[in-house]
């Protein structure tokens, strides 16, 4: 069975936020990103990571946003 869990507007802006913070830290530390794919930016990738982490910790239910640090 496929599940479709579709994020709240609140969601999405607290995933973007975690991506956000995370992309910053990664500029801040020097971290470059080897991508193989240049359509999107490294904060794009960030934010569909951040989303992807975010859904399958609810859909498992081993955490939601407390879980990331």
């Amino acid at each position: 069975m496929v599940e479709r869990i579709v994020l709240t507007e609140e969601e999405e802006r607290h995933c973007r936020e975690i991506a956000l913070k995370r992309h910053h830290l990664n500029e801040a530390r020097g971290y470059q990103a080897h991508r193989k794919f240049d359509g999107y930016t490294d904060a794009q990738i960030h934010v569909i990571g951040i989303v992807g982490e975010y859904v399958v910790r609810r859909a498992t239910g081993v955490g939601g946003f407390d879980s990331f640090d």
